[in-house]
């Protein structure tokens, strides 16, 4: 349709080019023939004026003989003589100038000119001989000479004057040919021009409805799992986020389902992938079936979730355990753990977090149960730990108001002896009433909204920017949900990093491994980072069982050591044997290692010994209280030396 407009379109613009070229050959026309009929008219009324004039001129020749008959006066002759010579002149213009018509009656014309001449001066020397005889004679002649004349004159001045006419007919029907001709060109031109319109508005109206559809579909499209044709985690949200908010206004009961197949992964192992689509895809016609008014999703993996619009926990527990039935009947054996939780009458603000909190808390007491049954939060609400509506609001306004502030933690270069950069860390204001930095962030993973606060703890850290010394590297932290989330981060962070007037090689983001987001997603947008040109730190190594699989995939600058491994390298040996490995693996991918949370004497000697070798120290780095608290100002620190140990390195 769009190339339909398109060659329309095309059309349009060489029918107006026709248009205007016609137009303007009309109007060359038009002023052609004007011209040239103006000219006709001209010439008509020259010719004819001058034949009035040889009318004149020889009715004079007439009155002068006429006048030397009556008083025999030779001065009579001059004028005669003059109206010849006028008569002559009058001659040569029609013979020169005139039409090809005229050309044989003005020579007519001077012939009897030329004989009336002859015929009055015989006329006059008969007269002045007494010659009455003759000259009676003669004047008769010159009567006919000047009769036969007259009649050509006025011959000529009638037809001359029916030309004049027809010229100026013909002029005024130039005139009127080219007005209608340009009139009904520009009609023509208007009517293509407005069908053109209309043709053109109807194909993009049309074209807009398609695009509308088009449009509507893909939502669609994108609201839907494909294998399931249930409505995907994307649909779920909005629609749970519509379902609570008409509960609020309404004060109306609902109840949340989530929905997990049993042992899933065991069953794709065992029977394969193409089972396993098969009894989702099952379970998806199932879940579909339960009610038409509900609603029923696919949240990703083995997890569905049901909406149960104005069903009591009753309700609920009934409709989900006919489910629970119908899968054991049709799924080959495979099973479902189901968590229910339900909003409760005048309960006031509902928040779809938090009953996705209690909807997921029940549906893990399902499966510690043994799988294959059914839940409900009101059974577990007492020991249940689940967040509270007030911290989810702290943190939703914490985020609307950017209420956060910076400190900055240094870190020192043991190899160099100085300062190797600073590392940001987040302060929620004291009003939001959380403990930390880590509570509004572990909150904010569990709505959903990560990577919000990793933006506004971003855009304070980079504000300061231009307090950082020249040649500190800025610590920055980032949170792996962020880079779950959003495809587009790297970017954005290397534009605001240069914005702030930094080059992304400045800044070292720090990436840690306390974390559940998709460490091959993670680790792809790290690589991303990296080549942007950042530094990639991976944060609380030892923390957590991600770091190992970032490692094996993103070549990081630094490695993190969490303080926890280190304070308890002090006292306990599994503790110590993590450090070692974790040193090992360093050494072998010489990779750069900070030691977090150096908070004495005594741990610094055993980050400095531990992992050493002759050829050098594994831990370069070190980070802590003993160093340098957090401080809202940048200000240089300095360190007393020597710090090596005068004890044998722990060996590896």
């Amino acid at each position: 349709m769009a190339k339909q407009a398109q060659r329309l379109n095309t059309l349009l613009m060489v029918g107006l080019a026709v248009v205007l070229i016609v137009l303007s050959g009309t109007t060359l026309w038009g002023v052609h023939t004007t011209q040239d009929a103006t000219y006709q008219v001209i010439v008509a009324d020259r010719e004819h004026e001058s034949y009035q004039q040889l009318r004149y001129l020889i009715a004079a020749e007439i009155a002068t003989q006429h006048e030397y008959a009556l008083q025999y006066s030779t001065k009579n002759q001059s004028p005669l003589g003059q109206t010849a010579s006028a008569i002559q002149v009058v001659l040569n213009t029609l013979l020169q100038e005139g039409e090809d018509t005229d050309l044989p009656r003005a020579h007519q014309i001077l012939l009897l000119q030329q004989q009336l001449m002859a015929a009055t001066a015989q006329f006059f020397h008969s007269t002045d001989q007494g010659d009455r005889v003759e000259a009676t004679k003669t004047n008769k002649q010159i009567e006919a000479l000047t009769t036969r004349m007259e009649q050509i004159l006025g011959t000529a001045m009638q037809l001359e004057q029916q030309r004049r006419t027809q010229q100026v007919a013909s002029l005024g029907q130039t005139e009127q040919t080219a007005r209608s001709t340009a009139i009904v060109i520009l009609i023509i031109g208007l009517v293509l021009v407005l069908a053109a319109s209309i043709a053109l508005h109807t194909y993009q109206s049309r074209i807009a409805a398609t695009a509308r559809a088009e449009r509507r579909r893909l939502e669609q499209a994108a609201r839907v799992d494909h294998l399931t044709s249930l409505g995907n985690h994307r649909a779920f949200v909005e629609e749970l986020a519509r379902v609570t908010a008409r509960s609020r206004r309404h004060d109306e009961v609902y109840s949340l389902a989530l929905i997990d197949i049993d042992d899933f992964k065991l069953i794709n192992d065992q029977h394969g992938h193409s089972h396993g689509d098969h009894i989702l895809h099952t379970l998806g016609s199932l879940l579909g079936a339960v009610r038409t008014e509900d609603y029923a999703f696919r949240l990703g993996g083995d997890e569905f979730a049901m909406l149960l619009p104005l069903t009591t926990e009753q309700g609920a527990v009934t409709c989900l355990e006919r489910l629970r039935a119908a899968v054991m009947e049709h799924l080959h054996g495979a099973t479902v753990s189901i968590g229910i939780t339900t909003t409760k009458p005048g309960c006031g603000a509902i928040d779809e977090a938090i009953l996705r909190e209690q909807a997921d808390a029940a549906l893990y007491e399902a499966k510690r149960r043994g799988r294959n049954t059914v839940a409900t939060f009101s059974e577990i609400q007492h020991t249940a730990a689940i967040i509270s509506a007030t911290a989810i609001m702290a943190v939703r306004r914490l985020l609307a108001e950017q209420g956060v502030s910076v400190v900055f933690q240094p870190i020192w270069d043991l190899d160099r002896e100085t300062m190797l950069g600073y590392e940001a860390l987040m302060r929620p204001a004291p009003e939001y009433g959380l403990a930390g930095p880590q509570e509004a962030f572990d909150i904010a993973e569990r709505i959903g909204r990560a990577h919000e606060l990793d933006a506004v703890c971003h855009t304070a850290t980079l504000a300061r920017a231009h307090e950082l010394p020249a040649g500190a590297l800025l610590f920055i932290n980032l949170s792996p949900y962020t880079l779950d989330h959003d495809g587009k981060a790297a970017i954005t962070l290397a534009e605001a990093a240069r914005s702030a007037g930094l080059k992304p090689e400045q800044i070292v983001l720090e990436i840690t491994e306390r974390s559940l987001a998709r460490s091959g997603v993670v680790s792809r947008e790290a690589q991303r980072l990296r080549e942007l040109g950042f530094r990639i730190a991976l944060d609380d190594v030892g923390a957590g069982n991600a770091g190992l699989e970032m490692l094996r995939h993103v070549p990081v600058d630094y490695l993190k050591i969490d303080r926890e491994v280190v304070a308890g390298a002090l006292h306990n040996a599994a503790a110590r044997s993590v450090l070692m490995a974790i040193l090992a693996f360093a050494r072998e991918a010489k990779i750069f290692v900070i030691a977090e949370g150096v908070e004495t004497d005594i741990m610094l000697d055993q980050v400095i010994r531990a992992g050493s070798t002759p050829s050098g120290r594994t831990v370069r780095g070190v980070q802590g209280y003993f160093i340098g608290r957090p401080n809202a100002v940048i200000t240089p620190i300095a360190v007393t030396y020597p710090l090596q140990s005068t004890e044998q390195p722990i060996a590896v």
